[in-house]
This record gives C-alpha cells, structure tokens and sequence, in this order.
C-alpha cells in the first residue's frame, strides 16, 4: 500500500512527459525572447521605424490634416486619383478604368502611378484619402530604412550602428524625401525597393556555385520587388531603375568569372 501511494505522489508518466514538455517550451520562449531583447539589428530596425513615426507624428495625431506644400501633386493629382479608386472599388466593386476629371479624361487603370494594383495601397483603401497618401508615405519611408539597413548589414557585412546611419540617410535624405515632400511625387515612393533589390542581387552572386537552387528564393524576391517598383512609380523611373539594377548586376557578376558563367546558365 505504502509502495502504491509513493508511486502515485510522484504522478503518472504521462503527466511528467506533459510537464517536461511544457517545461521545455517554457525554456525555448524565454530563450528567444532573450534573444530578441538582445538582438542590436531588431533594436536598430524598430529604431528606424520609430523616427519615421516621430517625423510623421503632428500629421499622424491629426486625422483631418492634409500633407502638402504650396505646389504639391499630392493636392492637385494624388488625393483625387485616391479617392476615385476608393470610391470606386468600394462602391461600385470595380476598379475604374478611366477619370474625368482631367481635361476629356484620361486612361486610369493604365497608369501605375494610380496605385490600382499596389498591394501595399490595397492595405488602406478602406481610409480617407489623406490618410492613407500619409501613411502609404510612412511606411515607404521604414521600409525604405528597414531595406537599407538590410543590405548593408547582411549583404555588405557592415557593422550594426554604420548600417543605421545608412538606412537613416536613405530615409531621411534630401533627395528621396523631398521629392515626396514638397512636390508631392509620390511616385517616387516606390524607390524604398531598391536596397531590397540590391540585397537579392548580391544573395544570387554570392549563393553557392553547386546548389542552384539557393538561386531560387533570392531571384524570386528579387523578381517581387522589381514588380513592386513597376506597379507603384512613374515608367521612367522603373525604367532608369532597371537600367540601374542591371548595371550593378553585371559589376558584381564581373567581379568573378566562374559565378557570371553559372549564373548564364541558370538562366
């Protein structure tokens, strides 16, 4: 009897196996949310992310308020292209293949700079206007530094606090934000790709030369952000882009002869 009541005080083998088990995963979480409270690129990235917000933040706290200087297009062009696409999706559950409102009238769905098939515009539709313009400029803008700071701290292998400054230039720069700023080119946002892109480029030269198929994933993404670019900015600018990305393709492929060759034959 003695023996029985022991063997019951220490519990039954399912229910140690149940509470190693749950032991065990208590240990992984707190493991990497230690890891994750440690970790300086996650602290650099949401870093970024918090001064994108804190530039933004007036506008942010004041749902009414319209981001514009005194010769934007985000008054004259953006807001009207945005509306008519909410409305029109939202109700009459279509986009709208043309807007009347310039001169005779003027293709709509053709033009990227509309946003109709930007998934990242699809996101906010559902706002007013000017909200959703505000964002949709913040969220390049982290994007565009979280990109940066990627590819500086992965591809080219820079330390933590460089790679910030890189991606803080990238965002906060005069060339990128003033032309979103104070002449409301928004079609310029989607240049917040470009890091993303270089990053994949670098990712398939760099991917080992007997497995091939490393090659798959950095080409696919790379293949998704280019098509980001073409649905979201003006033509010339996609295209100067292009010209762009394969210039800096072939300079890191002619850095080695052997992954120019492979790379060929990939293709």
């Amino acid at each position: 009897m003695s023996a029985f009541t022991d063997y019951k005080s220490y519990g039954s083998p399912h229910t140690l196996s149940a509470t190693t088990k749950s032991s065990t995963q208590l240990s992984v979480q707190i493991s990497l949310r230690k890891q994750f409270s440690e970790n300086r690129d996650v602290h650099a990235c949401l870093t970024l992310a918090g001064l994108a917000l804190l530039f933004f933040a007036e506008a942010l706290c004041s749902p009414s308020s319209v981001l514009y200087s005194s010769f934007s297009d985000i008054i004259n062009q953006r807001m009207a292209w945005q509306e008519h696409l909410r409305r029109g999706l939202l109700l009459h559950g279509e986009i709208p293949l043309w807007y009347p409102n310039i001169f005779s009238g003027i293709a709509f769905i053709g033009n990227p700079e509309c946003w109709a098939f930007y998934p990242l515009n699809w996101l906010l539709l559902t706002l007013p206007a000017n909200i959703s313009i505000l964002w949709m400029i913040v969220l390049h803008l982290i994007l565009g530094g979280v990109g940066c700071f990627g590819y500086l701290r992965w591809s080219r292998k820079l330390d933590t606090w460089p790679s910030m400054m890189g991606g803080l230039v990238f965002m906060f720069g005069g060339k990128y934000l003033l032309h979103v700023l104070v002449p409301g080119h928004t079609g310029f946002l989607g240049l917040a790709w470009v890091p993303f892109c270089l990053w994949m480029i670098d990712s398939i030269c760099h991917s080992g030369a007997d497995a091939p198929r490393q090659l798959v994933w950095p080409a696919g993404l790379l293949a998704i952000c280019l098509g980001m670019m073409g649905l979201s900015m003006q033509p010339q600018v996609s295209f100067y882009t292009v010209f762009f990305m394969v210039g800096y393709f072939l300079l890191r492929l002619l850095e080695n002869e052997h992954k120019l060759k492979r790379c060929i034959l990939f293709a």
